[in-house]
C-alpha cells in the first residue's frame, strides 16, 4: 500500500559513512511528513554498499545490532516499513554436503528449488 519508498545509502563501497542506525527515526519521521511510508536501505550491511556480500552483518561505523533493531522497530511503530537490500550468493548444489549445511539456508523458486 506504499506509494512512495526513500532509498537511503548508509554506507558506500569507500566506507563514507552517511547516516547511523540512531538516525533512522527522525528520517522515518520526515518521510511520514511526505506522505513516504517506507526506507529502502542500502549500505547498512558490514563494509558498506555491494561489500562483503553475501554477509548483512551490522556496520560498527553506523551502530550496534541493538541499535539497528530499535531503529527499526520505531520506525515501524510510526507506520514506516523499512526493506532491507541485501545480495544472494549463489551456492553449488553439487557441493559436498550441499543438502545439510547450504539447504536448509538456501531461497527457494517458485517450484521449490533451491
Amino acid at each position: 500500500e506504499t506509494d512512495a519508498w526513500l532509498t537511503l545509502q548508509m554506507d558506500t563501497p569507500e566506507g563514507d559513512a552517511r547516516h547511523r542506525y540512531t538516525d533512522l527515526p527522525d528520517i522515518a519521521a520526515e518521510c511520514l511528513e511526505h506522505g513516504v511510508g517506507a526506507i529502502h536501505l542500502i549500505g547498512y550491511n558490514n563494509g558498506g554498499q555491494d561489500r562483503n556480500v553475501p554477509l548483512i552483518d551490522p556496520n560498527p561505523l553506523l551502530g550496534t545490532y541493538d541499535e539497528l533493531k530499535e531503529a527499526i522497530r520505531a520506525c515501524e511503530a510510526m507506520g514506516v516499513r523499512i526493506i532491507l537490500f541485501f545480495k544472494i550468493g549463489w551456492a553449488n548444489i553439487d557441493l559436498p554436503n550441499f543438502d545439510r549445511d547450504v539447504l536448509p539456508h538456501s531461497c527457494k523458486d517458485m517450484r521449490g528449488n533451491p
